[in-house]
């Protein structure tokens, strides 16, 4: 996740984004296997949150301008604090 947030969002870094995002997907995933439904709700906002990234970076790289270039950087942005809060949330349990 930490690459994903230091990326400095570019037309040129989309496909590092992109990639980022993957390895971020990949880890949801292994979330979710694990965490079964116990933990459904927060799993759920990760995914909603990752979706949104693969979307504003799909919008930028069909038609990059700086207003959907700045949808990645705010998409990536609620994806980091969400992923943040769910490690704050889960860490007592863990």
């Amino acid at each position: 996740m930490a690459k994903l947030k230091n990326v400095q969002i570019s037309k040129s870094t989309l496909t590092t984004v992109k990639d980022d995002l993957a390895a971020v997907k990949a880890d949801l995933q292994r979330v979710v296997a694990d965490a079964k439904s116990q933990y459904q709700m927060q799993v759920t906002r990760l995914q909603v949150d990752a979706t949104a990234v693969q979307a504003a970076v799909d919008a930028a790289q069909a038609a990059p301008s700086t207003v959907t270039l700045g949808g990645v950087r705010i998409a990536v942005g609620h994806l980091f604090d969400d992923v943040k809060s769910v490690v704050d949330e889960l860490k007592p349990t863990c």
